[in-house]
């Protein structure tokens, strides 16, 4: 009985340390939520607009945890950078119950396709900051002739950020002119020997993928030819050691597979988690062939925006996000068109849930509108976590 007590205690011992590891990462986790943080949406009239237009727009200062309005705000200061990004302007606005409306004047005389602009506060200084946001901008039509289907933005990047020897990765493409459309491209990936190991090609929104197995001590790089123009990117360094892993939309759930050729048997873990609050956490076990997958219904995750972070003990070895998009039955907000009548047009709006927003803001758009490409939200999401 002693050495069968034995048994179950080393049996399971691994379990409950690893389990016992989880716990900590996401009491980590928490702490760092501790404390509400800001997060700031703007909702402007338009898609882009003309130089020495203005610009108008509406503010909301959201709670990111809770996704509720966030009320201890009062002031917020709005900044405004160019495609250099010099600022060029800074105002403050003044915050009410979660709200602010203001405008900005386009640069009269600005000859860029794009401004960026960010929000921040005095509280939200103490966290991390995030990237600024494009405003886009026609210019005259005469200075985008020698532009039109010029390749100004080619991203090259591995699914899980990394390249690992010997195993197959899933990298993405992204290809744009200036003005940020999506081009049709075909490239190839080259080896440092100057050899065509891979082919990617884009549609017509200017994303795709490939697959690449890559060989440690070597080097790869993407190069796409357009006319007399050859543009290139260098892909990451293949590290030796590590996980990679994918994340494909089944439907109603989601695929999650491992691979990873790791240097330790060091236990690994996952929690999957958006904005102070967790999914789904555990311990990842790969069988002999250091593998594994795994199926998660979409209802058990979060709606929006999730990430999958893997640890090696309580080291961060992988991250990458993934879109949500699963609907329940119900709405909690129901929109009604009941009739246009010349140019305008009646539509009710129901609101179901007592604590959700109620402010309304609504954007007129053309019907033959190219501003934003269709599912362009849902892609950029997935191929930028």
């Amino acid at each position: 009985m002693k050495r069968l007590l034995c048994i179950i205690f080393f049996g399971y011992g691994p379990l409950l340390f690893g389990q016992k590891v989880v716990e900590e990462i996401a009491e980590s986790y928490f702490q760092y939520y501790k404390y509400p943080q800001e997060q700031f949406i703007c909702q402007f009239n338009k898609a882009n607009y003309f130089p020495g237009e203005e610009a108008y727009f509406q503010l909301y200062v959201l709670d990111k945890r809770e996704k509720k309005l966030f009320f201890d705000t009062q002031k917020v200061c709005f900044l405004l950078f160019n495609d250099k990004g010099k600022r060029i302007l800074k105002k403050y606005l003044a915050v009410a119950d979660g709200v602010a409306a203001n405008s900005i004047t386009i640069p009269k005389n600005y000859e860029g396709s794009v401004l960026y602009y960010s929000v921040e506060s005095n509280w939200n200084l103490n966290f991390q900051r995030t990237k600024p946001k494009p405003i886009f901008v026609n210019v005259e039509e005469s200075n985008l002739k020698e532009d039109v289907d010029v390749l100004a933005h080619f991203k090259v990047y591995p699914e899980a950020n990394i390249l690992i020897d010997s195993l197959t990765s899933m990298v993405f493409v992204r290809a744009a002119d200036k003005n940020f459309t999506g081009l049709a491209i075909e490239g190839v990936i080259k080896d440092d020997k100057d050899e065509d190991v891979a082919f990617f090609k884009t549609d017509d929104s200017g994303f795709g993928r490939f697959f690449l197995k890559p060989e440690f001590g070597s080097s790869y790089r993407a190069e796409v030819v357009l006319g007399s123009k050859k543009f290139s990117q260098q892909l990451p360094s293949v590290s030796k050691n590590g996980l990679v892993f994918n994340v494909f939309d089944r439907g109603l759930e989601f695929y999650f597979g491992f691979r990873a050729n790791l240097k330790t048997a060091e236990s690994l873990s996952y929690i999957i988690h958006s904005d102070g609050k967790i999914a789904l956490a555990g311990i990842l076990n790969l069988n002999d062939k250091r593998k594994n997958a795994f199926y998660f219904s979409k209802d058990k995750l979060l709606k929006g925006i999730n990430t999958l972070s893997i640890f090696s003990g309580k080291e961060l070895i992988g991250e990458r996000s993934f879109f949500n998009n699963f609907k329940k039955s119900y709405r909690e907000i129901e929109v009604t068109q009941n009739r246009i009548h010349k140019d305008s047009v009646e539509f009710g709006f129901e609101k179901k849930l007592t604590d959700s927003i109620v402010e309304l803001s609504v954007s007129i758009l053309p019907k033959s509108n190219n501003a934003v490409a269709k599912n362009r939200l849902f892609r950029q999401i997935y191929l930028n976590p």
